[in-house]
């Protein structure tokens, strides 16, 4: 890449997250007011403590459960369903010291979050934070001992600073829907309530970046999305601008029917990011379809997946944890996530992936694929024209 396409790059993509979070906070306004339902309170921090409406719809659920199971099921047949390529194993490499005191801290946090012991009732409402740190040291020391390449400090330490406010924008979101809230976070004021938050949101894609990385290496097989169908598009420039349209739709529609379209926040960030950014004559983080390569879409969703596990199960007997109240699909629950709530990880996954590309991009890193030193070529030219 040239320094006149670098510099292209950088504020495309600048530009695209500066259009994405306009989107992002107008579209469900927008909804909401056009449906006649009126702006939800929007104070900072947003502290929701009270439960949204829930119920259960059988056949809702069953939908839901059912395309989720045939979406996480076509992930896994696609990472593990075929041959690994040709060619000599990844060399490892050995397992650092430092991994094993991660291993002890993320353990000891862990304990300290479900017990009850009353010497350390001041630390146990905050150990989200440290056990997420203990589980990206972790992560790793694991891409390490796989010989793969980990992203640099400076990265991660850009997608910390991203990530806190990408789930504050969630976090906007559900004044919308409704879908989630916090118990156990009543001791704490608005300012520190928003530091420890913050905190807490920057693990998120650090977490989601490593767990992408460690599924590209985990085993060969797991190389085998790069050699699926490709995905061409004849017409970028009308499909991209018809994709962020449609993502800005669906943020719409949550606002204005949240009981309803609420599952829709977990795609659409992704869909305006990407629609923009290839509006604006750039390749995004979904480009590698065209040749077949489907990484890009497979890895963080199951990535959000395996985090997903950690986020509920860590968050099952905490003190200060979150709830779930999901119209329609509140259905029997694995830790505290209904089981229907499961699907949203994969869009999830693709919708952090696709940010993190961006501020990744726009810091002039190189984007999220050099980070995890992912080999793929880059994209050629896609055909047609705009």
């Amino acid at each position: 890449m040239t320094r006149a396409e670098a510099t292209a790059d950088r504020i495309a993509a600048a530009a695209a997250l500066a259009g994405g979070a306009a989107v992002v906070l107008a579209a469900p306004a927008a909804g909401a007011l056009l449906a006649g339902e009126g702006l939800p309170p929007l104070a900072f921090p947003p502290r929701p403590t009270e439960p949204g409406p829930a119920s259960l719809s059988v056949g809702a659920a069953f939908l839901v459960g059912w395309i989720g199971a045939a979406t996480i099921w076509a992930a896994l047949a696609a990472a593990l369903g075929c041959r690994p390529g040709q060619g000599p194993a990844p060399a490892r490499g050995p397992w650092p010291r430092w991994g094993w005191a991660a291993l002890a801290w993320t353990g000891l946090w862990w304990l300290v979050a479900w017990t009850r012991i009353p010497a350390l009732d001041p630390v146990q409402p905050l150990t989200f934070t440290p056990l997420w740190l203990g589980y990206i040291a972790v992560a790793a020391a694991l891409l390490r001992r796989l010989g793969a390449r980990r992203p640099r400090g400076r990265d991660l330490a850009l997608l910390a600073g991203a990530s806190a406010v990408w789930w504050w924008l969630f976090e906007y979101l559900n004044a919308y829907v409704r879908n989630w809230h916090y118990l156990g976070t009543e001791r704490y004021g608005d300012a520190a309530y928003a530091l420890l938050a913050t905190a807490a949101f920057a693990t998120v894609l650090p977490a989601v970046a490593l767990t992408t990385a460690l599924l590209g290496r985990l085993r060969r097989p797991w190389r085998c999305p790069a050699r699926l169908r490709p995905v061409r598009v004849r017409r970028p420039g009308r499909s991209a601008a018809l994709w962020a349209l449609a993502g800005a739709a669906l943020l719409a529609a949550a606002g204005a029917f949240p009981a309803q379209a609420y599952p829709l926040i977990w795609a659409a960030p992704a869909m305006v990011l990407a629609g923009l950014q290839r509006l604006l004559g750039r390749p995004t983080w979904l480009a590698p379809l065209a040749r077949g390569d489907w990484r890009p879409v497979v890895l963080p969703a199951l990535a959000a997946l395996v985090c997903g596990l950690f986020w509920e199960l860590w968050n099952w007997r905490s003190l200060a944890r979150w709830a779930y109240t999901l119209p329609g699909l509140q259905a029997p629950a694995l830790f505290a996530m209904p089981l229907t709530g499961w699907a949203g990880y994969l869009p999830f996954g693709v919708s952090c992936a696709v940010f993190a590309d961006l501020v990744l991009r726009a810091a002039g890193r190189g984007g999220l694929a050099a980070a995890l030193g992912w080999d793929a070529p880059e994209q050629p030219p896609e055909e047609g024209s705009r």
